[in-house]
């Protein structure tokens, strides 16, 4: 067996590393050698690293400031390497952990290497091989769970609508490895299509749950690293989902066949440009000039797959009023009835139709504001990923309203705020914004005043 190194500087990434996975990093570190400095470095006045707080007390991690002076510049990383160059130079470390998946420090680690210290690597499978490869390890997070659950014994829940934390897989299973669980989906479609209290396909998400726990030992929730069945539905994305006061109602999707068909509006003009040459409007209606009228609407996005469109229902104070105006694939319908989503998920793009009704949005919402969230650490990082396609069609009409293309390719953040509608009088004002923003979808929840629990 390897002598274990003498003096350990463990170096985290806040912005490209998870909170929830650290404490098995250190177990993992702990078997190389002796940890002696722990530091992490972020920007720790943005919403999206604030759930490193308990971590920071738990394991005693120093955090290390480092404000974004410029905007779209990563301070963060520089901040990082220059710090580990200092503990280089001290002689006192004899190996590193970089603890991130940002393919930005390999020239770092093999800087470090070339003065003959050890260099460990500790990030997802999506990491660029160039990183992993130019550490002397590179421990993939995913296998350090695997290894982790396999070795918790489970045991069976006291609440049989989710179970302890302690038995839960930490990685979650993504939209894509689910749907590979044919099983667990059709059990599911059984019991919504067969029970005789679903009111219009619409079951209670609660007696599924139920139903599931009682008479299907065979499906366990901590296999797929959730602890609430609402959760796991929610990831699926096969389903439609609404609330009735307190009370979670699902539906199966019904997958469209054909597309509505689009008549373009007589008078609509041509290769007019927006918002400094990102958005090309392909085409749009003179008689509204930007100006919807209050009628019902279809917007409809497509993406790559690994990007979400959401739309959330903003207040005159740009807040949203719960989460009942967050309108995604966690949510489909809106409480009031005013707006619907249909999202198809194929195998190499995502199409978001979003079903909006301009009359009935409630009197105290002053926008409606759509935007997109990457599950990858910034929007254009899909290999799959084209132009944004959008269009927007009077439904009652069946005119193209708007159609166009948003450029993402230079984009650097996680989430885009995409466009939005703005209340002016009885007519709605586009407005198209391509506004970056550096967060996922949780920041952009607590930017809209949504609380979202970590469950």
């Amino acid at each position: 067996m390897p002598a274990k190194l003498k003096s350990i500087a463990v170096l985290i990434d806040a912005d490209n590393a998870s909170a929830k996975n650290i404490g098995y990093i250190l177990q993992e570190i702990e078997s190389i050698g002796h940890i002696t400095c722990k530091k992490i470095y972020g920007d720790w006045g943005n919403a999206h690293i604030q759930s490193w707080q308990e971590a920071l007390l738990k394991y005693a991690i120093d955090p290390m400031q480092h404000f974004a002076y410029v905007k779209g510049k990563n301070a963060t990383d520089i901040g990082m390497v220059i710090e580990a160059m200092d503990l280089l130079y001290s002689n006192n470390y004899d190996g590193f952990c970089l603890i991130s998946s940002d393919s930005d420090f390999t020239s770092l680690a093999l800087r470090i290497r070339k003065n003959h210290a050890k260099v460990f690597g500790f990030g997802k499978r999506n990491t660029v091989s160039a990183f992993s490869q130019a550490c002397d390890k590179f421990f993939y997070v995913e296998d350090l769970l695997t290894a982790k659950n396999d070795s918790i014994k489970v045991t069976p829940a006291p609440n049989k609508n989710s179970v302890p934390a302690s038995n839960i897989a930490q990685e979650r299973w993504t939209t894509k490895q689910l749907h590979t669980q044919n099983h667990l989906i059709g059990v599911i479609n059984k019991l919504i299509n067969e029970n005789s209290n679903a009111k219009d396909g619409w079951l209670d998400i609660s007696y599924l749950a139920r139903e599931i726990n009682s008479n299907y030992n065979n499906i366990k929730l901590d296999k797929y690293g959730y602890r609430k069945f609402s959760d796991l539905i929610t990831a699926l994305r096969l389903y439609d989902m609404r609330r009735e006061n307190s009370t979670v109602l699902i539906k199966i999707k019904n997958k469209k066949t054909t597309s509505p068909s689009v008549k373009a509006n007589s008078k609509s003009t041509s290769n007019s440009q927006i918002d400094d040459n990102a958005i090309h409007q392909k085409q749009m209606s003179e008689t509204t000039s930007n100006l919807f009228a209050a009628a019902p609407i279809i917007v409809k996005i497509t993406t790559a797959p690994t990007i979400d469109a959401v739309l959330f229902r903003v207040d005159a104070t740009a807040k949203v009023r719960g989460d009942e105006d967050m309108i995604f694939y966690g949510q489909t319908h809106s409480e009031d009835g005013a707006v619907e989503l249909d999202q198809q998920l194929e195998a190499e793009k995502s199409i978001s139709e979003f079903s909006c009704d301009l009359n009935l949005q409630p009197a105290n919402i002053e926008q409606l504001n759509f935007a997109l969230s990457s599950e990858l650490e910034n929007l254009a990082t899909d290999s799959l990923q084209t132009p944004i396609q959008l269009s927007i069609l009077d439904k009652q009409q069946n005119a193209l309203l708007f159609s166009g293309e948003f450029d993402i390719k230079d984009k650097s953040g996680q989430s885009l705020i995409l466009f939005t509608l703005n209340r002016a009088g009885k007519q709605w004002q586009f407005t198209p914004k391509h506004q970056n923003i550096d967060g996922d979808l949780r920041y952009l929840c607590e930017k809209y005043g949504i609380e979202i629990s970590d469950d």
